[in-house]
């Protein structure tokens, strides 16, 4: 779901892509920016993906040259209780079906 700026709540399709790696032999000879540049068209126009989200450890300055946008990394971290159980395969879905399905 993604939410526009008239603030309508509406379902689009979107990719996430991490692990993109070069390696150190075919670095600098233009490969990475070639394979984004067909993935990110492939996406586009063959799957018609609204957006999608890339992971890197590399900074922002390579995957902004190729159209992403760089945002601040958001990341939470829940510390858990050694006593606590899991839900079982009915009771997640239970679960899902109560409270986090529109």
């Amino acid at each position: 779901l993604i939410t526009l700026s008239s603030g309508q709540v509406q379902e689009a399709t979107g990719y996430s892509i991490a692990a993109v790696f070069t390696p150190p032999q075919y670095r600098h000879k233009g490969y990475g920016s070639t394979m984004m540049k067909l993935l990110s068209d492939k996406l586009r126009f063959d799957f018609k993906a609204e957006f999608s989200f890339l992971y890197s450890a590399i900074g922002p300055e390579f995957y902004s040259r190729l159209g992403w946008k760089a945002y601040p990394l958001k990341e939470a971290i829940f510390k858990v209780d050694n006593n606590f159980t899991t839900l079982s395969e009915n009771e997640a879905s239970d679960f899902q079906a109560n409270h986090l399905l529109a």
